[in-house]
């Protein structure tokens, strides 16, 4: 009989859902790559290295071989039924960890699923066995290809949400982190300059005129 490894009982958090009736875009597609390379990488693997555990199974190839530190990942074959084996790394403790390869993929792929409408990825989905047959990898490609594009509304949304009116009675951290979130969007795209973002931030302070003395000076 196959087993393969949940991974709900380890420190995952399920990913931010789209709501059904929402196409995805760019920025949601950005969170669940967030959260799915959290989960990833919160379960042990001695594959690549062992450095970034199950993170190949979420990234591109070329994106984990970027990564410093990093060995080519190779997904083994299927090994078959639980193994029965001691503390010393025989063949049969090679075989687990290679079937925790297997559940971790399958519970990633899960919650990949989960967070998106199947209107989104049925062009993947076999009439006979669904998507058995597919990777997260591959799931999170067609809709990175199919729906990550950034277009000029969201160039303007980000700028309206770099230059978003500061509210003084939170930390001023707020602004300095809603101004940096603006320009790692834009950095592939429409560069922000530092020039830029101090300049979005001193007139946020001075709209604000709680620091207007200070910034006069």
């Amino acid at each position: 009989m196959t087993s393969f490894v949940a991974i709900d009982h380890f420190a995952t958090e399920t990913p931010t859902a789209i709501p059904p009736e929402e196409k995805p875009t760019y920025n949601s597609l950005k969170i669940i790559h967030q959260e799915l390379n959290a989960n990833a990488m919160t379960i042990s693997s001695g594959i690549g290295g062992g450095h970034y555990r199950h993170l190949a199974l979420v990234l591109t190839t070329a994106q984990y071989n970027a990564l410093p530190n990093t060995e080519a990942w190779a997904n083994p074959a299927h090994p078959g039924q639980a193994p029965v084996h001691g503390a010393a790394p025989t063949p049969a403790k090679i075989a687990e960890t290679n079937r925790l390869m297997r559940g971790t993929e399958t519970a990633l792929k899960k919650q990949l699923l989960e967070t998106v409408s199947d209107t989104f990825t049925k062009t993947l989905k076999h009439k006979m066995y669904g998507y058995a047959q597919v990777t997260a990898r591959e799931i999170l490609a067609h809709l990175d290809a199919a729906y990550g594009t950034v277009d000029a509304d969201d160039i303007k949304d980000n700028e309206k949400r770099m230059n978003a009116t500061w509210n003084p009675s939170q930390p001023i951290k707020d602004l300095y982190n809603q101004v940096k979130d603006a320009q790692r969007f834009a950095a592939d795209h429409n560069n922000i300059s530092e020039k830029r973002a101090v300049s979005a931030i001193i007139e946020n302070l001075t709209q604000s005129g709680v620091f207007t003395a200070a910034l006069r000076d």
